[in-house]
């Protein structure tokens, strides 16, 4: 199994702050009524692609993984008030979204070959006292990952195909 963790921190981020283009801002030309991405987004891709790109090469993987994969992303974003450190953040944006755009730029450098290996997806948005992004990849193939508890409803399902 292998792993690979991506620390973003304040002093890497652009301007010190997590970038905010999602997934989700495509704009539309109202001409032709395709569809590009914002300056936002396209900065954020750039940002992402490069340093998760950067990873790929530094634990020489030549092609993209095609097995399962665990990952964990965690934004952690700066806290204006010393109180709110280590809590929830539920504001924009969203972190569907974001997470998307992320797991997009793996696809795009070549770490993973399609968003659906991904089995395992941990992620948080919280308040900190600096803004960072976290990305632990941890790749394997099948027989290396433990299997997955049979539950009762596993038991049901079975049973009720047989009768």
């Amino acid at each position: 199994m292998r792993t690979i963790d991506i620390k973003l921190t304040e002093n890497i981020l652009p301007l010190g702050r997590i970038p905010t283009g999602t997934a989700q801002q495509k704009r539309m030309n109202r001409k032709t009524g395709a569809f590009f991405n914002s300056n936002n987004i396209a900065s954020a891709k750039m940002f992402y692609t490069f340093y998760i790109n950067m990873e790929r090469l530094k634990h020489c993987i030549d092609e993209p993984f095609t097995g399962p994969v665990a990952v964990s992303i965690d934004f952690h974003y700066k806290a204006q008030r010393k109180k709110d450190i280590g809590t929830p953040r539920t504001k924009r944006p969203d972190l569907d979204n974001a997470v998307k755009l992320i797991i997009d730029c793996m696809m795009k450098c070549g770490l993973i070959k399609d968003d659906s290996q991904i089995f395992i997806l941990n992620i948080s948005k919280s308040w900190r006292s600096s803004e960072s992004v976290r990305i632990n990849v941890t790749m394997g193939d099948v027989d290396e990952w433990p299997k997955m508890e049979r539950t009762e409803e596993d038991g049901k399902e079975k049973a009720a195909n047989n009768h």
